[in-house]
């Protein structure tokens, strides 16, 4: 293979390690000069190059390219059982249901910190250093096999019993979101259905007689991502329920109040596209004088020592909506906040202007 010799590089591999005070000491003992970290160069030609790779190594890129890898040495070894419990997954409303999983536990091998080196070892003698840390590290493993055998004892126990029964209730969350989806007539359900399909057919298995950790563990695995698909349904469900209720309202109103265009509207079943003509028509006939509020263009500031006019228009305001609030909005001046059909919307109270004898100090 050929490369271009402005973007070919060499492969190498890094071994990087730390020295402590003694190391560094050694290191002058043997005629160098080194500071806390210390890294040597290997190539492929290199005696000792390809031994590199028996160890934990991450690799190294340029350009896009990989180009080399690194091996830390004298890296802490920690071994976890993980995860070594159930884990609370999500948290279902209306049905104030918890729903728990715990996947398959299994030991993990954490790499920390490297611990820095009393000595100042050739390339050769630290390879043979980390090989001694890996043998430790097996000989970890083989005494924490009891502990993961109880472990796991008990996860097959939990999934057996209260993960099998949260499996059963998701799975039914799962039917009803399904149901409810499809009497709202919503598209791209495909992926609930398929899932919902597999959660069932999980459950079954484990049900069985004879089912395997294998069939445990891929149960657990479908929990959680089960849940982010019914969420995502249900949250498309209110959001329909919720488009289709304001539709239903909007019909009422048209018929007892509004106007000839909205009238052809319902008459051509168009009106579900004039929801915002509608709201327009309905604020200026329920709520005069006032406006749609956009918050990100126009923000309110607080404000102090609001006038008597002020304080009157917020009275007249909560008489409508109790949360209704004043406040300053530099491009109209001081205003009543309120919601007007789940909108927020808002009305000047009275010209302020800097010199208004009203104010004994800005409003704001």
């Amino acid at each position: 293979m050929s490369y271009n010799d402005d973007s070919y590089e060499p492969p190498y591999a890094n071994i990087v390690f730390d020295l402590s005070p003694k190391g560094k000491k050694d290191a002058l003992r043997r005629g160098d000069t080194v500071g806390d970290t210390e890294t040597y160069v290997l190539e492929p030609d290199d005696a000792d190059y390809q031994r590199v790779f028996d160890f934990q190594i991450a690799t190294l890129s340029s350009d896009d390219r990989v180009v080399g890898v690194q091996l830390e040495i004298g890296r802490k070894r920690s071994l976890n059982i993980s995860p070594s419990e159930a884990e609370f997954v999500d948290y279902f409303t209306p049905e104030d249901v918890e729903v728990s999983s715990w996947p398959l536990p299994t030991l993990e091998t954490t790499y920390g910190d490297r611990e820095p080196l009393d000595e100042y070892l050739t390339v050769s003698e630290l390879l043979d250093y980390e090989a001694v840390l890996e043998e430790n590290l097996k000989e970890q493993v083989l005494n924490a096999v009891n502990e993961l055998a109880k472990v796991r004892a008990e996860w097959r126990s939990w999934v057996d019993g209260p993960g099998l029964e949260d499996a059963r209730v998701l799975a039914s969350i799962g039917e009803k979101a399904l149901e409810s989806a499809v009497t709202l007539q919503l598209k791209n359900l495909g992926t609930l259905r398929s899932e919902l399909g597999k959660l069932r057919e999980s459950i079954e298995a484990v049900e069985s007689v004879g089912s395997s950790d294998d069939d445990r563990a891929l149960l657990m695995g479908l929990v959680e991502p089960f849940i982010l698909i019914v969420d995502d349904v249900r949250e498309r469900v209110g959001r329909e329920r919720n488009r289709l209720a304001q539709v239903s309202e909007a019909t009422a109103w048209v018929i007892a109040s509004g106007s000839s265009r909205l009238r052809k509207a319902l008459q051509t079943g168009t009106l579900p596209q004039a929801l915002g003509a509608y709201r327009d028509e309905r604020l200026a006939l329920e709520r005069p004088g006032w406006t749609w509020w956009d918050r990100e263009k126009n923000p309110v500031k607080p404000i102090i020592n609001p006038s008597e006019a002020d304080l009157d228009a917020l009275i007249d305001a909560r008489k409508l909506d109790p949360d209704a609030n004043l406040g300053y909005m530099p491009d109209e001046g001081l205003v009543v906040t309120s919601r007007f059909l789940e909108r927020p919307i808002y009305r000047e109270t009275v010209t302020w202007e800097s010199d208004d004898a009203s104010y004994d100090e800005e409003p704001f």
